[in-house]
C-alpha cells in the first residue's frame, strides 16, 4: 500500500461512531488509563490534523493519474498555464500536462477550449509540445457546455497531410522559446486545414491546490479541485472499482451535478471524473455551461462507474457471450446468466428479444454488498452473426468475431459490414434459426441516494 492510499485508507477506515466515541471522550479518574481510548484518540488526532494540515493546498490534478497530493512520487513533471489565451476563434482556458520522466510515450497533456459556436469545438486543433507533434487521443463536450476537452499524446508515428492524393510528411513548427511551449494550431475540414495561426503557449510547473471532498459510503469519495473559473476537476477513490477493472480495456466514472450559480440560477450537468492511477481517458471533469458565471457551489446528484469490454482487436476474448438461435419478430428468449461479476455485484442476463424494430435483451444487477447506495446498474450488450452461416457468397466462418456485427436496418438484421464506392454494405441478412451471439460490451452501476436527495455538495470561492 502506497502513502497515498494509507492516507485515504485511514481516513476511511475510521467508523463514525468510533470517531465521535472518541472525540466525546473526557478522562476520568483511574488507576490505569483506558488505552483503547487513548489509541484511538490519537489515531483520530493524527488524520484529522494531519489532513487539515496539509490537504489545504498540496493537491495536484495529473492527467493519467487523478487527483493526488504533491509529495506523491510519481516520476513525473506536470505544467500548466498561467492565464488563458486566443487561439483564432476560441479561448483556451487552460492545459494541463503530464511529463513523465521514465517513457515519454506516456505523456498526457489535457486542454480546454471555449467558442461560443459549439459545432466548432469538434474540430481538433493541431498540437505541439516544445517541437514535437501531439496525437489526438479524445475530445468530450458535455451538453449545452460551450467548453470542450481535449486529451493529446506523444505520437508514436509521423502525421500526414495530403496534396493530389500523395501523403506528406507533416513538419513540426519550429519552437525557439526557452522551457515547456506548447503550440496550437486552429484546423477545420476533412481532411482538416489550417484556419489560424499557430499560438506558442508558455507552461510553468503546476501549483497545488485545496481540495474539496464529498463522501459516498465506507472509504469512497469524490474529491473536487478546481483548475480555472469554468472547469472543476473530480477524482472518485472507490478501492473496488479498481480491483473490478482488473478484466476490462477501460474504466470511466460519471457524475451527475448541480451547479448552483451566484445569481441564484442553477443547470443540471455530467462530467468525466478520474479514478485513482487507473488512467480512465474520459476525463473531462465539471464544466461549466454559463461561461464566466461565477459558481457559488456544487451539488453531486450521483456518479457511476462504468467498466468498458469493448472488442478492440480480432484477438481479444469478450468477458461474457451468449449463444442463441435468432427468433421471429414478436418472440422473445427467457434465460439466467451470470454475465459479470465484481465489487460485490452480479450482472445477469436475463432475456433476449426481438421486435419490428431489431433485437433487445433485459439485464439485471444484484447487489451482494448491501449497500443502499448502489441504486442502479446495467450492462450494454452488441449482437454478432455466429459460426456457420454461409449466404451470398459470404461465410461467417472466414472472420473474427468482431468483424461479424449485426446491424439494424428497418427491423432487419444485417452482418458482414463492408465499404464501398456507394458507401456501407453488407453481406448477408439474417434468418430466424441462424446463430447470434449476445457479447457483453460494458457494465455501469451507480452510487445515489435511493430518495434523490443529493450525494453532498461543495462550496466553491
Amino acid at each position: 500500500m502506497t502513502r497515498e492510499e494509507k492516507w485515504w485508507h485511514a481516513i476511511g477506515m475510521l467508523p463514525d461512531d468510533m470517531i465521535e466515541e472518541a472525540l466525546a471522550w473526557v478522562p476520568e479518574s483511574r488507576p490505569k488509563p483506558n488505552l483503547r481510548k487513548i489509541m484511538l484518540i490519537t489515531a483520530v488526532a493524527v488524520v484529522l490534523l494531519s489532513f487539515v494540515g496539509w490537504a489545504a493546498k498540496e493537491w495536484l490534478f495529473v492527467p493519467g493519474f487523478g487527483i493526488v497530493p504533491t509529495y506523491t512520487d510519481m516520476g513525473v513533471n506536470v505544467y500548466t498555464t498561467e492565464e488563458r489565451t486566443a487561439v483564432g476563434q476560441y479561448t483556451l482556458e487552460g492545459i494541463v500536462f503530464t511529463e513523465n520522466e521514465a517513457d515519454s510515450e506516456e505523456n498526457r497533456l489535457m486542454l480546454w477550449l471555449y467558442c461560443q459556436d459549439q459545432e466548432a469545438l469538434q474540430e481538433l486543433p493541431n498540437l505541439w509540445v516544445n517541437g514535437e507533434r501531439y496525437g489526438f487521443l479524445f475530445f468530450r463536450r458535455n451538453p449545452n457546455s460551450s467548453l470542450g476537452c481535449y486529451t493529446y499524446t506523444r505520437k508514436h508515428a509521423p502525421d500526414f497531410v495530403w496534396d493530389n492524393g500523395e501523403a506528406l510528411p507533416l513538419e513540426p513548427i519550429s519552437v525557439t522559446a526557452e522551457g515547456t511551449v506548447v503550440t496550437i494550431q486552429p484546423m477545420k475540414g476533412t481532411p482538416p486545414e489550417p484556419v489560424g495561426e499557430p499560438v506558442e503557449v508558455q507552461l510553468s510547473p503546476a501549483e497545488s491546490g485545496a481540495i474539496e471532498q464529498i463522501r459516498l459510503t465506507g472509504e469512497k469519495y469524490v474529491s473536487f479541485l478546481p483548475l480555472t473559473d469554468n472547469v472543476v476537476m473530480g477524482n472518485l477513490h472507490d478501492p473496488d472499482a479498481l480491483l473490478a477493472r482488473n478484466d476490462a480495456w477501460d474504466m470511466a466514472a460519471r457524475g451527475e451535478f448541480t451547479i448552483r450559480y451566484e445569481d441564484g440560477t442553477e443547470s443540471s450537468l455530467m462530467g468525466f471524473l478520474s479514478m485513482d492511477n487507473a488512467d480512465p481517458q474520459r476525463v473531462t471533469g465539471v464544466l461549466s455551461d454559463r461561461y464566466d458565471r461565477p459558481v457559488s457551489a456544487i451539488a453531486m446528484d450521483s456518479v457511476s462507474v462504468k467498466l468498458d469490454y469493448s472488442m478492440r482487436l480480432s484477438e481479444d476474448v469478450p468477458a461474457f457471450t451468449y449463444a442463441f438461435p435468432l427468433m421471429e419478430v414478436g418472440e422473445s428468449l427467457s434465460c439466467s446468466e451470470r454475465m459479470w461479476s465484481g465489487a460485490g455485484l452480479e450482472l445477469w442476463l436475463t432475456s433476449v428479444y426481438r421486435t419490428e424494430i431489431g433485437m433487445g435483451y433485459t439485464t439485471e444487477l444484484r447487489n451482494l454488498t448491501g449497500d443502499p447506495m448502489i441504486t442502479d446498474g446495467n450492462g450494454f450488450c452488441l449482437f454478432y452473426a455466429g459460426e456457420g452461416i454461409v449466404r451470398n457468397g459470404y461465410n461467417t466462418d472466414e472472420h473474427e468475431l468482431f468483424q461479424r456485427s449485426c446491424t439494424e436496418i428497418d427491423g432487419e438484421l444485417h452482418t458482414g459490414r463492408s465499404f464501398s464506392p456507394k458507401g456501407e454494405e453488407y453481406a448477408l441478412t439474417l434468418e430466424a434459426g441462424d446463430p447470434v451471439i449476445l457479447v457483453l460490451d460494458e457494465v455501469t452501476y451507480t452510487y445515489a441516494h435511493p430518495d434523490g436527495t443529493p450525494l453532498g455538495e461543495i462550496e466553491l470561492d
